[in-house]
């Protein structure tokens, strides 16, 4: 009986130990694609693969994904498709392959998996322009690779891989992509452009400050010298026309009243000069009012002009005081013109609706807004200023 039991109890550790070893050798599921991105707007880049295993897979199924050797992982886990924060992290374990860190770990509830590692940022170049690149090694054959570099919206492509295009994105950004059929393993692919955004641009920094609202700002004040210059004209003309008139009708009066012998040019005389300073007067009136018109147009042309001040430039978007202020940390590129950040930053402020002020410190690389908090947020505004590509992440 004895000889039985051990005999049995060695056939179970042995077929456990079979089933633990089928298990562990169990070929990874085959992706059906995978998608290769670099955020390259931000501060500190961050390289994302993504998988998708066919339809028809049964879960729980084995999976690996690899990243360039040597890289910080952030985060791995399966994409359920809803909110980010639902998306549940992996249990995984890492093996070297070549010139890959290879992360292995089991898909228990999607068939989509995805790894999140720190990547280079983007290089500013010595023409102002800039470069990012990407890499990645398909260890296993996958039908579709797809590869992109995210870049902020309204970067314009200098050079780049042949076959990639650019791609619109979110409001704030824009892809740098291609696709690459029937890629097989061992096959490295690579994908790398430069570019340059328009606040950065050499045409850019020597542009006049003000813009087109200088321009509006300068059509208003020769309009208001038009009105100024048509008042004054149209005053006059009626008082010449008035004392003509009254010139006119004076020797006619004098000849009905009867003459009682006295001189009457005393008293002409006396009246004449009353009527002219009457025009003086009113002439003087209209002339004061066209110049504290006119005045009025610059000093709105002045304040709502950028104004700099040492390291600050600021700008007045309306009059009165901001109900509320944020300070927003921006990421810009050294070498980049501090005004023409600065009206880059202004005009994309602009559009916001209760807008009241902005100072940009190019020092700190951080700008200040003051706005209505009623009929704005602060998620609103940062918003706004996202498409230039300077706010930090």
């Amino acid at each position: 009986m004895l000889r039985i039991l051990r005999s049995f109890a060695a056939t179970t550790v042995l077929l456990v130990a079979l089933l633990s070893a089928s298990t562990a050798l169990a070929a990874p599921a085959r992706w059906q694609r995978v998608d290769v991105i670099l955020n390259a707007e931000q501060s500190d880049g961050v390289m994302l693969v993504s998988g998708q295993l066919p339809p028809a897979t049964a879960l729980p199924a084995e999976a690996e994904l690899s990243v360039p050797a040597g890289s910080t992982l952030l985060w791995i886990g399966e994409i359920l498709g809803g909110a980010t924060s639902a998306d549940p992290a992996v249990e995984y374990t890492v093996s070297k392959a070549g010139s890959s860190d290879v992360y292995h770990f089991t898909l228990t509830r999607a068939l989509k998996a995805q790894i999140e590692v720190e990547a280079a940022a983007p290089k500013t170049l010595a023409d102002g322009t800039y470069g990012s690149s990407l890499k990645w090694t398909a260890l296993t054959a996958v039908p579709e690779v797809v590869m992109g570099i995210r870049v902020p919206a309204g970067a314009q492509v200098v050079t780049g891989t042949p076959g990639a295009t650019l791609e619109p994105g979110d409001a704030a950004s824009a892809y740098f992509a291609r696709t690459i059929n029937k890629v097989k393993a061992g096959t490295g692919l690579d994908l790398s452009l430069t570019y340059s955004l328009s606040a950065t641009a050499p045409v850019a920094t020597q542009a006049p400050t003000g813009g087109s609202d200088t321009s509006t700002i300068l059509i208003v004040l020769a309009l208001a010298l038009a009105v100024a210059v048509v008042i004054i004209v149209a005053v006059w003309a009626r008082m010449r026309s008035r004392a003509v008139a009254e010139d006119e009708t004076e020797p006619d009066e004098a000849a009905e009243s009867p003459s009682d012998g006295t001189d009457d040019e005393p008293e002409q005389e006396a009246t004449q000069p009353a009527g002219s300073g009457r025009t003086v007067k009113v002439l003087v009136t209209v002339i004061v009012i066209g110049v504290l018109l006119v005045l009025v147009v610059v000093v709105a042309v002045l304040s709502t002009r950028p104004q700099v001040s040492g390291d600050t430039i600021s700008r007045t978007f309306a009059t009165g005081e901001a109900c509320a202020t944020a300070d927003f940390a921006l990421s810009v590129p050294s070498g980049a013109d501090p005004v023409a950040t600065a009206e880059a930053l202004f005009a994309a402020l602009k559009v916001v609706p209760g807008m009241n002020n902005a100072t940009y410190n190019a020092k700190t690389s951080s700008i200040t807004v003051g706005y209505c908090g009623s009929e704005a947020s602060e998620a609103e505004v940062r918003a706004a200023m996202q498409p230039t590509g300077f706010v930090a992440q």
